[in-house]
């Protein structure tokens, strides 16, 4: 009653994965009705809900906030019960998200997340901000704790917020590190270099943050 056929056909290709043995399916759709910065998250699971205490603060860790919630219990035949969980999501930057370009890297992310193979902080808006995938962010957080166990006078919490406040330089900070330790691209490692380090001093003329400006310099420096 609530949803299309089209809809409809949708879940039951992810019903089908999670019969299939697939432990969690995700899908982001826009609603016609919804404001232009939100979208709908679906979360199925077989044979148990989503608790709302688990999946909400990962969901804020990743930038959204939640602004509502549905869910949907599926039984089939007497046998399997599937669950359908709907939320309602919006960027907590404001702006409109481009689904197709994170969707992939997104529901990597947050099933490493779920399963625990990835930590559940602030470092992990990244992946919609700066479109990074869950392990160039587990890199830049583990820079971070590096910085502090040698001194760094700053929390972990500032320099998470640091990077979620320039989205860009942080994504150019993945890109030196590769440039950096990537074996396939030795041919032009120092012409890739020079361009991605101008890059990212050019950047930093609009970070008006000392402090922060000095925390991402050190990032370039280590």
């Amino acid at each position: 009653e609530v949803f299309t056929p089209e809809n409809a056909v949708h879940d039951i290709d992810k019903l089908e994965r999670l019969e299939a043995g697939a432990l969690l399916e995700m899908s982001f759709y826009h609603h016609t009705s919804a404001e232009h910065n939100c979208i709908h998250l679906k979360l199925y699971r077989r044979d148990e809900t989503i608790p709302l205490s688990d999946a909400v603060p990962m969901l804020e860790n990743m930038g959204f906030r939640v602004l509502g919630e549905d869910s949907y219990r599926i039984d089939r035949d007497g046998d399997s019960v599937y669950w359908i969980t709907d939320f309602l999501l919006e960027n907590s930057q404001g702006a409109p998200l481009d689904l197709d370009a994170i969707d992939a890297i997104f529901y990597e992310a947050f099933a490493q997340v779920w399963f625990g193979l990835a930590e559940n902080d602030g470092f992990n808006q990244l992946v919609i901000s700066s479109r990074l995938n869950w392990h160039e962010v587990t890199m830049l957080r583990a820079y971070a704790r590096y910085f502090r166990q040698i001194g760094f006078n700053l929390s972990l919490q500032y320099i998470e917020q640091a990077l979620v406040n320039n989205p860009g330089l942080a994504a150019v900070l993945v890109l030196i590190f590769k440039n950096r330790f990537d074996p396939s691209i030795e041919s032009r490692r120092t012409e890739d270099a020079i361009h991605l380090e101008r890059q990212l001093i050019s950047g930093l003329d609009s970070v008006t943050s000392l402090d922060e400006d000095r925390f991402i310099r050190f990032y370039l420096s280590s």
